[in-house]
């Protein structure tokens, strides 16, 4: 008879959230104990248990760096988006641009400079998490999450009323898409340019299936972004249920590759890691 299996979940929280010293022997204990008649209330209550006790630990011994790590990247994105929006704020005047031919020079001109906003954007995105994962190494992982947490917090408030009112009157719900995708976009992005930024392999180390992924969501990116700003100024005529389709789909893209990225043993850098073991056996000689 088969022994029962662990909630999946769980186990996948445990081997992605907690202490790499920790987790793989409190894994194989947790296991025994549930195939042992435990039950689920029981391995999950354990589960959150060890997650928590390795958080307390990591505040205990890193307090000051992990609050400096988020507050650097803070005040980093903050300083950008208004240095950003001051240099960049004549291309956003008076759209959608109207003028005698809707592909004028001045026009694409306007696309151009929002491509280029856009780009510097992520650039920073790069420099920040990098900066943030670098003033606190001890647990790069943790705090790229809390980052993220932090950046969306702001946001909260308005989409938490906004799905009251889409719950209660649905004419509000319509009104919900351009507060949420935008935070739910840059969540994705830092996440996913993070956890990239963390992996120490290269982009030729992942396997086809990871690369494929990664290729599909930054061509995907680039090009819903081109569409989206060729639209601002009155070039493609789409309408907002378009345009949310498009969002949900960016967001479901970079989330998977995200998801894909963080783990350290996920399947995308298995293959590696055992080739560099198989070298690794090699060059040691024979005693």
């Amino acid at each position: 008879m088969t022994a029962p299996l662990p909630p999946r979940t769980a186990t996948w929280l445990l081997e992605r959230l907690g202490s790499h010293s920790r987790a793989e022997p409190l894994l194989g204990d947790l296991a025994e104990e549930f195939a042992g008649g435990r039950t689920r209330f029981w391995y999950w209550r354990q589960t959150l248990g060890a997650l928590g006790l390795d958080l307390l630990r990591a505040l205990r011994t890193h307090t000051l760096s992990f609050i400096a790590a988020v507050l650097t990247g803070c005040v980093l994105t903050s300083l950008w988006v208004r240095a950003s929006a001051y240099a960049f704020q004549p291309i956003y005047r008076n759209l959608p641009y109207v003028g005698r031919h809707p592909w004028s020079g001045e026009a694409l001109l306007r696309v151009a400079g929002m491509q280029l906003n856009g780009i510097s954007s992520v650039a920073l995105t790069f420099a920040t998490v990098w900066l943030v994962i670098h003033v606190h190494s001890a647990h790069r992982r943790a705090v790229l999450a809390v980052f993220v947490a932090v950046l969306t917090a702001p946001r909260l408030p308005a989409i938490t009323r906004l799905l009251v009112d889409a719950a209660i009157h649905s004419h509000f719900a319509a009104a919900l898409a351009p507060v949420l995708m935008p935070a739910a976009l840059q969540a994705v992005i830092t996440l996913a340019v993070g956890l990239w930024t963390i992996r120490a392999e290269r982009f030729a180390a992942m396997n086809r299936w990871t690369r494929s992924v990664a290729i599909f969501a930054i061509a995907q990116a680039i090009l819903v972004a081109l569409l989206y700003r060729a639209r601002l100024v009155g070039l493609l005529p789409f309408s907002r249920p378009e345009w949310t389709v498009l969002d949900a789909s960016d967001v479901a893209v970079i989330a998977y590759l995200a998801l894909l990225l963080w783990g350290p043993n996920r399947p995308a850098f298995t293959k590696t890691a055992t080739a560099r073991g198989r070298a690794r056996d090699h060059s040691v000689p024979e005693a």
